[in-house]
């Protein structure tokens, strides 16, 4: 057999090995979850985490509309208004940043102290993923 008979049969076995390491892999972390998570908590963890994320992707967009790109910077709102007027103007993206600032650290400190839920709700996802790209 030449190399090219070889690699077209292997390639439907391959992604055949693909598409199960998925769904196998979830089905590893659900035995180790429920080693440490009841049910009824699992599904509280993971409205908990997608709030989290919905929150973070929120102040995202509010920190995209406190601060367009075509916003002066501060440098030329000092030179333009001076130092207080400046700071006034420039309060709703300090707010704005320091919000999305907090939402992020609310995602991370979650995913610290629940990594097997972060990993099952990406595992999950990824099944979802799959289901479309076939």
């Amino acid at each position: 057999m030449e190399t090219k008979e070889i690699a077209a049969i292997q390639k439907p076995i391959l992604e055949a090995i693909e598409r199960l390491c998925v769904p196998l892999s979830a089905i590893a972390l659900l035995k180790m979850i429920d080693e440490f998570y009841t049910k009824e908590e699992r599904v509280a963890l993971y409205a908990e985490y997608e709030a989290l994320r919905d929150a973070d992707a929120e102040a995202y967009e509010h920190l995209l509309e406190a601060d367009p790109p075509d916003a002066p910077s501060r440098k030329d709102l000092v030179e333009r208004f001076g130092e207080h007027e400046a700071n006034e103007r420039l309060a709703p993206r300090r707010l704005a940043l320091e919000a999305k600032q907090a939402a992020g650290r609310g995602i991370r400190e979650f995913e610290r102290e629940h990594r097997l839920i972060v990993r099952l709700a990406e595992a999950k996802a990824e099944i979802g993923k799959a289901r479309y790209n076939k």
